[in-house]
């Protein structure tokens, strides 16, 4: 009876659980990779303007030549 009690109780089986279980490890290293991305843009953009403001001739000069190869 005692093994029972939490399926009565919740009304969910050990194979429920199991799947919550997994999606939420899936989704918890889904929003992990999301923030390490993050994080390695934002580090590089910090890198980059930090670049800027010590070369500001270089940084227009990159920044137009990119807009035109891209273009």
């Amino acid at each position: 009876m005692a093994e029972e009690l939490p399926v009565l109780l919740t009304g969910t089986t050990g194979a429920e659980e199991e799947a919550r279980s997994t999606i939420g490890t899936v989704l918890a290293q889904i929003f992990t990779i999301i923030r390490n991305i993050l994080n390695y843009v934002l580090e590089y953009s910090r890198r980059f303007f930090q670049w800027a403001g010590e070369n500001p001739l270089y940084a227009t000069l990159f920044v137009s030549n990119l807009i035109i190869w891209l273009s």
